[in-house]
């Protein structure tokens, strides 16, 4: 009889000790699966924080890039609108030159009529002188 319950004494221990290994090995199944989903999360989270700086960087890109063909659009205006600053003054200088030009000319055509005109006066009056 004592054999009978030290067998059975035996034997509760057992399932005593398989319960608890069972109870452990959940247990560090449940936290194997904890650990993983923590490990995903984390791995989730990067991607997204990855993503983003992509997403962010791309955006800085065409910003700078935009900024960069304004500033070459705004380079070829300004050269061409002191192009066309340097044309306009010679122009106008060439303008003022001309009109000098004409001015002088019509002076000294104006010189020439009236010289010829006092010519023509002249001579006048040495037919007049001479036929008195």
């Amino acid at each position: 009889q004592h054999l009978k319950a030290a067998a059975q004494e035996r034997e509760a221990q057992q399932l005593r000790v398989q319960n608890l290994t069972s109870q452990a090995q959940e247990a560090e199944a449940a936290e194997r699966g904890r650990a993983a989903a923590v490990q995903r999360a984390a791995q989730e989270e990067h991607t997204r924080q990855l993503a983003e700086h992509v997403e962010q960087n791309r955006r800085w890109q065409e910003g700078a890039n935009r900024r960069a063909r304004l500033s070459d659009t705004l380079s070829e205006r300004t050269w061409l609108a002191r192009k066309l600053l340097d044309v306009g003054e010679r122009v106008w200088a060439q303008g003022d030159d001309l009109k000098h030009s004409l001015a002088e000319e019509e002076e000294l055509s104006f010189a020439e009529d009236l010289g010829a005109r006092n010519d023509l006066d002249g001579d006048d009056e040495d037919h007049l002188l001479a036929g008195q």
